[in-house]
């Protein structure tokens, strides 16, 4: 990776006398594109996989960022014909997948685009229809993925998020729920002792953590959620504290108060006429000083369904786990920790067989603060695909869409497994 910083990187730049390339079309290249010309850096491409978003109009965050949608976007197979010279920035979070293979192709001008994202001014540079706490904390994602190489080789554990899931109950029935709710017959709440001791367990062993991300089902299904929260805040952190909730139900009582603490943001899904009270709900978090972001979703990723036991080659899988936006998404469930959501309630439900690789079982007495240490970390660090994976659609770019949100009156149904195929 290039070192600079927002003073000489025009002239790094100019020195290479090459193009430069934006590697992803979200808003993290789009916040990249507004402040490279800002600086005076020409940007001439974007490099993009996703054959559906080749198309520049078929972009939703070009909207947000003026004269981002006069660029042309290249496949990865254009930007190697580039020559190994061309500037890219890696502005995307498939960073663990990205940067081995630009170094396999030999590229040399690579940067992160962390240092032009660093003190910048949400207000002034970001004129979309995320709310700013929404924006940030897609910022703040992306700037943890780039350290994730380093705390890999100083073995420092340190987690972006950690999904605790304190709920199987939802108000909807969605039959493409990607946390698999659509197939629980009789969902219940997190027995909160063994909750409290596997927190415990977390934060005893953990360098640092990013957030918090408290969700279900729907967590306001649980009436004792405030003590989850009230919970996650006396560790003193400094983590944030997200809740994720679907526009149904509208906070009362002490689920209520726990939101004005300083660390917690409601994130309200918007699903359209299904979220309900989504509207009631923004109003009383503005009138209540309540941090929160909500954003109204368009689509939905096919990777809702728990499919029969596909024998993929260990190639495919790595690729699968690879580019899975969800597959550093550590999760909380029952007890034990598993690295994405698919595989915590699959497994859970008994649709995947358990794979003791694939868990961290934080009620055994048995392990020492070291050893338990050694688990998470290998967990978090040291997987290339999971058992999960053969049972799963997969969520990347390639993924199918489906609509937002559509019901279902019965649970869905699976094959139990007993042991790993």
């Amino acid at each position: 990776m290039i070192k600079y910083d927002r003073s000489n990187i025009k002239n790094i730049i100019d020195e290479t006398n090459e193009k430069v390339v934006l590697l992803g079309a979200g808003n993290i290249s789009g916040l990249t594109f507004k402040i490279l010309t800002d600086l005076g850096v020409v940007v001439d491409y974007l490099c993009e996989n996703d054959e559906r978003r080749r198309n520049i109009s078929n972009i939703r965050e070009v909207k947000d960022y003026e004269g981002f949608k006069n660029l042309k976007v290249i496949s990865y197979e254009e930007l190697k014909n580039l020559g190994i010279k061309v500037n890219i920035f890696l502005s995307n979070q498939y960073i663990k997948y990205l940067l081995p293979k630009l170094e396999e192709d030999k590229f040399q001008n690579i940067f992160f685009s962390t240092e032009l994202l660093k003190h910048m001014n949400l207000d002034e540079i970001y004129k979309g229809g995320l709310h700013p706490l929404k924006i940030k904390r897609i910022v703040d994602y992306y700037c943890e993925m780039t350290k994730k190489m380093d705390y890999l080789k100083s073995n420092h554990l340190s987690l972006k998020t950690l999904d605790v899931q304190i709920t199987e109950r939802c108000s909807l029935k969605c039959k493409d729920c990607s946390n698999l709710m659509q197939y629980y017959t009789k969902p219940q709440n997190a027995e909160m002792e063994d909750l409290f001791l596997s927190l415990d367990k977390i934060m005893s062993v953990i360098d640092s953590i990013d957030e918090f991300r408290v969700l279900g089902g729907d967590p306001f299904m649980n009436k004792e959620m405030y003590k989850v929260i009230n919970k996650l805040d006396a560790y003193n952190s400094g983590a944030r504290i997200a809740i994720y909730t679907n526009g149904q139900i509208i906070p009362k009582g002490e689920n209520l108060e726990c939101l004005r603490k300083k660390n917690v943001i409601l994130e309200i899904s918007n699903y359209g006429n299904i979220s309900r009270n989504h509207d009631k709900i923004v109003k009383l978090c503005e009138d209540e000083k309540i941090a929160y972001s909500t954003f109204k979703l368009e689509k939905w990723d096919d990777c809702g369904r728990i499919m029969p036991f596909s024998n993929k080659s260990e190639k495919e899988l790595k690729h699968l786990f690879s580019n899975c936006c969800n597959s550093d998404l550590i999760s909380l469930l029952d007890g034990n920790l598993y690295r994405c959501p698919f595989s915590a309630n699959g497994t859970h439900l008994g649709a995947i067989p358990k794979n003791p690789d694939d868990t961290v079982n934080l009620l055994n007495k048995d392990l020492s603060k070291e050893e338990l240490k050694k688990e998470i970390f290998n967990l978090y660090f040291n997987k290339d695909y999971l058992t999960a994976c053969s049972y799963c659609n997969g969520r990347d770019y390639s993924s199918k869409h489906v609509p937002v949100a559509a019901q279902t009156r019965e649970v869905m149904n699976f094959v139990k497994v007993n042991k790993i195929n």
